[in-house]
């Protein structure tokens, strides 16, 4: 089963990291605790910044936390490594 197999949109599947976050939540959570943009995050993933909006509120209710500095401190506590910025190249 993939990530995307789910039909029920907003479920939970077996492709779930800390959290709860889906993968590509998880990839936005990266970026975000590297400082990134929403609007650099939007290219580099090719879709609207619009989009990157929204799985940046998810990831910081799913968190629990309210901005990016939170945010890395809890991604940090939880054991989750923070990637250099050419890993994403």
């Amino acid at each position: 089963m993939s990530c995307f197999d789910s039909k029920k949109r907003g479920a939970l599947s077996a492709c779930t990291g800390p959290a709860g976050l889906t993968l590509r939540e998880r990839q936005v959570a990266q970026y975000i605790t590297q400082g990134r943009s929403n609007k650099y995050i939007a290219l580099e993933l090719g879709v609207s910044q619009r989009t990157i909006e929204a799985h940046r509120a998810r990831v910081f209710a799913k968190m629990g936390v309210r901005n990016a500095v939170e945010l890395t401190s809890r991604w940090i506590s939880q054991g989750q490594r923070l990637l250099a910025a050419d890993h994403f190249s």
